[in-house]
């Protein structure tokens, strides 16, 4: 839905008022899953719960702030309708990264002693 959206911001300039409204509701979703990240987090390090919290908190202001600067830099090159595509190349980066990071671990190979008798 998100690459839909810059999809059709970046192609159709015109219906920038329906691109802004659809980006306004995936911000608000995406507020509504953030403690349920947190949640996770602190079920899968119930021990290190304060430091995990503050990574995860991190992460998304490095991201927040990378963006930012990406968008300023689109900006000043090429103007305010090449956002659009910048967001949408970096999102399918993203998912990519994603993808990759997904793939099942290669199983551990049995380890091999010889006996020197």
């Amino acid at each position: 839905m998100l690459i839909g959206t810059f999809a059709l911001a970046y192609a159709a300039p015109g219906v920038s008022g329906v691109a802004f409204v659809v980006l306004i509701l995936w911000a608000v979703a995406n507020d509504v899953f953030v403690p349920a990240q947190q949640r996770r987090l602190v079920e899968l390090a119930p021990q290190a719960r304060a430091v995990v919290l503050a990574l995860n908190a991190s992460a998304l202001y490095v991201g927040m702030s990378a963006g930012s600067a990406v968008a300023g830099r689109v900006y000043g090159a090429a103007g305010a309708h090449a956002l659009p595509l910048a967001s949408m190349l970096l999102l399918l980066a993203a998912l990519g990264m994603l993808q990759v990071s997904r793939r099942p671990a290669r199983p551990a190979r049995a380890a091999v002693c010889l006996d020197a008798d």
